[in-house]
């Protein structure tokens, strides 16, 4: 009668010969439905909700976003640096072998693909760098410029400024320029004599441009300006 059933589909644990006698193993079958109620009933997302809270822990309804998703479907979608840069870094900490393979891989890729700034991010400066600096994209394009020994000083200060939207034509208070400035200084850790970081002045500008002093009006107040003329300067 076993093989018979056995033939049918019955799991011929369940019953089992002893000594010419048929019996049933009901602590496996009864194993096997509460495994088929944990699976189909208890994790169901609000019975599970109800158990946890039964037992003290706190629940959300949240769920995970898949940012290299919005990023497969529209390259230019709007992500934030940070929310993709903390995917990378999820995807970066899985153990690929020689031959990566499968759906993680393909989403690291991709984020390398199109956004190149995140991985040179992750592998120069490295994640808790990038965190310290609140991912603040300005800040990590200067901390990386910072870290290149084949330019001069000059030429990472002239590309921490057209980073910032400085060229010729461009016309600015002085004020800001010299808190430009000084955040570049302070990015680039450029010191004085004395060990500190160095004070920036806009005439600084004198350095790098042919520059003019104008007193424009802005929102109705005249107000001392500097316009960038041309480069003085050759990137080397």
């Amino acid at each position: 009668m076993i093989e018979k059933k056995n033939k049918e589909g019955l799991n011929e644990q369940y019953i089992y010969n002893n000594n010419g006698v048929l019996e049933l193993d009901e602590n496996l079958m009864n194993l096997d439905i509460v495994n088929f109620k944990i699976t189909n009933c208890l994790y169901q997302h609000k019975v599970l909700q109800d158990e946890y809270k039964r037992y003290g822990f706190n629940t959300t309804d949240e769920k995970r976003v898949i940012y290299t998703d919005k990023l497969a479907e529209n390259p230019k979608a709007k992500i934030s640096f940070k929310d993709l840069f903390n995917e990378y870094v999820s995807l970066r900490s899985q153990v690929f072998y020689y031959y990566p393979i499968g759906n993680e891989a393909e989403r690291m890729i991709l984020i390398e693909r199109e956004k190149p700034l995140i991985k040179e991010a992750f592998e120069k400066l490295g994640a808790e760098k990038v965190k310290e600096m609140s991912y603040h994209v300005g800040n990590i394009k200067r901390a990386l410029i910072s870290l290149q020994t084949d330019i001069s000083t000059d030429t990472k200060i002239m590309k921490c400024l057209k980073d910032y939207g400085v060229t010729e034509g461009t016309t600015l208070p002085i004020q800001d320029f010299k808190l430009m400035l000084q955040d570049i200084y302070t990015c680039l850790g450029l010191k004085n004599s004395y060990g500190k970081i160095k004070t920036a002045k806009a005439t600084d500008l004198e350095k790098w441009f042919e520059i003019k002093k104008t007193t424009p009006k802005m929102k109705g107040k005249t107000t001392d300006c500097i316009t960038i003329i041309k480069n003085k300067l050759i990137y080397v």
